[in-house]
């Protein structure tokens, strides 16, 4: 039975991955978010974790979305508005009908 210990050569490229030091790209994204890189040890986790903080960038920072909302509200409250206005003319008119104004 063979073990581990008798393995004498593996391949460069099955050792090697995307979780070596960071490149200097990766650096800069991260510090362009406002993370340390120290806190990063491998390539794979900064890229894991730029991805997380522009998805939440993205959300947090959607400006249509608001303006979309603003827009929303004030229709809504120029509905309201004239729905009263309606409704107080409809108010006047009756009671002119009622007092045979």
């Amino acid at each position: 039975m063979s073990s581990i210990n008798s393995i004498s050569h593996i391949p460069t490229f099955v050792m090697s991955s995307n979780d070596g030091p960071l490149k200097q790209s990766t650096i800069e994204r991260l510090l362009a978010l406002g993370i340390d890189p120290t806190t990063v040890t491998t390539e794979a986790q900064a890229q894991n974790l730029i991805a997380q903080a522009e998805a939440a960038k993205n959300q947090n920072n959607n400006p249509e979305q608001e303006e979309g909302g603003k827009q929303q509200e004030k229709h809504k409250a120029e509905l309201i508005q004239q729905n009263m206005f309606n409704t107080m003319d409809m108010i006047s008119t009756s009671n002119k009908l009622i007092l045979g104004l």
